[in-house]
C-alpha cells in the first residue's frame, strides 16, 4: 500500500487578499520540495487598486507578465510601459512595482524564483536537474538578452496550470510543478532571445502616441485625431487597442492622470493641477484621479511615503 505524500513536504498557501470586483490567487512557497519557488500569484482587477503591491525588492528573479491592460513599471533604472501579452523580469536586490503603488485594471501575473548554481540542502541542481544543466539554466536566466519582451505562446496558460497544480495538492504536485516550470522557464529564456526590448509600435501609433502628448491637456477628439494620422476612427481605434491594450481615450486619461499623480509631489494646489491639466473642475479631476487610482487626489498625496516622493523615471515605451 502505497504512503500518503508527507505532509511535511508541502508549503502553506498564502490567503490572499479579498476584495471586490478582485480575483486573487496566490501561493508563497508553496512546496519545500522545491524550495526555488517562491512565489505564484495571479491579480485580475477591473478597478483601479491602490497600494494592493507597493514598490519592493527581494531576493531572487521576478518574472512579471501582463496578461491585459496596461501598467507603468517602475524599477531601479526606469519605468516601463507594460503592455498585454508581455513580460518584464526584474533582478534580485532591485526595487520594482507599479507606478506610484497603483495597480491598474488589469489581469497581472507573477512569478518568484530563487536561483543558484549549487545543490541546496541535498537537493541536486536548480528545481532538481544535474548540476551541468541547472548551470545552463541559471546561467541562462541570469543573462537574458532582453528583460522586457512579447511572452511566449500560452503564457496564461502555463501559469494558470501552476496555479492549478499548487491548488491540488496531490502526492504528485512537486514532480508536476517542477516539469511545469522547466517548460516555462524555457519558454521565457527563447522568447527574451527572439524579442526586443519590449514591442515596437507601429508608425500609426507612434504618431499617435506623439500627438496625444503634445495635446495632453486638450479633451481628445478621436475624429480630429484619425483625420491628422490621415486614417479612418475605427483603423485607428483598433490598432490603438491592439498595441496598447487600452483604447485611445483611456490612454489620454491616464497619461493626464498620471502627470497629475507627479504634479501631487510637489507643493502645487489640487485646483490648480486640474486647470492646468485641462480638466472643466477640481471635482471633474477628483472624478477622474478616483476612476484611474482608486483614491482621490488628496488621498493619494497623504498616502506618499519618502520612497514614493522619489523622483520618476522618464517613461520608456
Amino acid at each position: 500500500m502505497q504512503q500518503p505524500w508527507p505532509e511535511a513536504s508541502l508549503g502553506e498557501a498564502h490567503a490572499p487578499r479579498r476584495l471586490p470586483g478582485v480575483d486573487h490567487r496566490v501561493h508563497v512557497a508553496p512546496l519545500r520540495d522545491i524550495p526555488e519557488l517562491r512565489l505564484v500569484q495571479r491579480v485580475a482587477t477591473s478597478r483601479a487598486l491602490p497600494q494592493l503591491l507597493e514598490t519592493h525588492r527581494h531576493q531572487g528573479i521576478e518574472i512579471t507578465f501582463l496578461e491585459r491592460g496596461r501598467l507603468e513599471w517602475c524599477t531601479d533604472e526606469r519605468t516601463d510601459q507594460l503592455c498585454g501579452g508581455e513580460v518584464l523580469v526584474t533582478w534580485a536586490g532591485e526595487v520594482h512595482g507599479p507606478a506610484g503603488g497603483i495597480l491598474g485594471p488589469c489581469i497581472l501575473h507573477t512569478l518568484q524564483l530563487a536561483l543558484w548554481d549549487a545543490p541546496q540542502a541535498g537537493a541536486a541542481g536548480f528545481l532538481g536537474l544535474p548540476m551541468p544543466e541547472s548551470m545552463l539554466l541559471v546561467h541562462a536566466l541570469r543573462n537574458l538578452r532582453s528583460r522586457h519582451f512579447a511572452a511566449p505562446s500560452g503564457m496564461a496558460a502555463r501559469l494558470t496550470r501552476l496555479l492549478d497544480c499548487l491548488d491540488g495538492r496531490g502526492r504528485m504536485t512537486p514532480v508536476r510543478a517542477r516539469a511545469m516550470l522547466l517548460e516555462l522557464l524555457l519558454a521565457v529564456v527563447d522568447a527574451s532571445a527572439c524579442g526586443e526590448e519590449g514591442r515596437a509600435n507601429s508608425h500609426l501609433v507612434t504618431r499617435a502616441l506623439d500627438l496625444i502628448d503634445e495635446h495632453l491637456t486638450e479633451p481628445l477628439e478621436m475624429s480630429r485625431l484619425a483625420r491628422d494620422l490621415g486614417c479612418s476612427v475605427s483603423h485607428l481605434a483598433t490598432r490603438f487597442r491592439s498595441e496598447m491594450g487600452i483604447p485611445p481615450a483611456q490612454y489620454h486619461l491616464r497619461r493626464r492622470i498620471g502627470e497629475a499623480s507627479r504634479r501631487l509631489l510637489s507643493a502645487d494646489s489640487i485646483t490648480e493641477i486640474a486647470f492646468d491639466l485641462g480638466f472643466a473642475s477640481s471635482q471633474h479631476f477628483t472624478t477622474a484621479f478616483r476612476r484611474v487610482t482608486g483614491m482621490a487626489p488628496r488621498q493619494y498625496r497623504r498616502s506618499l511615503s519618502p520612497a514614493a516622493a522619489a523622483p520618476h523615471h522618464a517613461v520608456a515605451r
